[in-house]
């Protein structure tokens, strides 16, 4: 996975906008109803994690994970050569996931399949078949500041929907990005940070 280091974000409260079938249904997908994920080839983006067997809309692929570190400890590993510079999530304010080795296998689409919901639960946004590359849209977990103003990544997800370029979720079309806030299919500290930007603008 590739994403920003120094985002400022919004500490996690909780659920925050509509409820909606995957907040609502969320709670009782069990570990069980995960599907089987393999990791292979993805070809120019390199390795990738793929479907094993068809998936349905809504189901709880994976939780992403790692160390829990602070912004100051993720730059403390970076200018020692421990931590690459692209790789953590940002999951609140300060506060970020040094992925996992399966965590960081997961690759950007700008037309994605899945998303991450709460800090670090990745879910399907459709039906998937078997075979298909799990995917979610990177730009959708970096908030907008100052430090993500100043860094981007090339795109070569090959979608029609293709952006050519990754950066923070100012870089998504709006329409896309209301639909990930109303269906809920966004990280909880994204999905605050949308709701105060939108009243702060009236």
């Amino acid at each position: 996975m590739k994403k920003n280091l120094a985002i400022y974000g919004q500490v996690r409260t909780g659920f925050v906008g509509r409820s909606t079938y995957l907040r609502e249904n969320f709670d009782t997908m069990s570990d069980t109803d995960r599907p089987n994920i393999e990791i292979k080839s993805a070809g120019c983006k390199g390795q990738g994690v793929f479907a094993t067997r068809a998936l349905p809309r809504g189901c709880h692929i994976y939780t992403l994970s790692g160390r829990r570190m602070t912004l100051l400890q993720i730059v403390v590993g970076i200018v020692a050569s421990k931590i690459r510079n692209d790789d953590p999530l940002q999951i609140g304010r300060f506060l970020y996931l040094d992925l996992d080795a399966i965590s960081n296998k997961f690759n950007h689409s700008c037309d994605p399949n899945c998303a991450i919901m709460r800090d670090s639960d990745l879910v399907t946004r459709r039906d998937i078949m078997a075979g298909e590359e799990l995917t979610f849209d990177y730009s959708l977990t970096v908030r907008p500041s100052f430090y993500s103003w100043m860094w981007h990544m090339s795109c070569q997800c090959g979608s029609v929907r293709c952006r050519k370029r990754i950066g923070d979720i100012s870089s998504v079309p709006h329409n896309q990005v209301e639909e990930s806030a109303s269906d809920g299919l966004l990280q909880n500290y994204m999905i605050e940070h949308l709701s105060k930007t939108k009243k702060s603008h009236g």
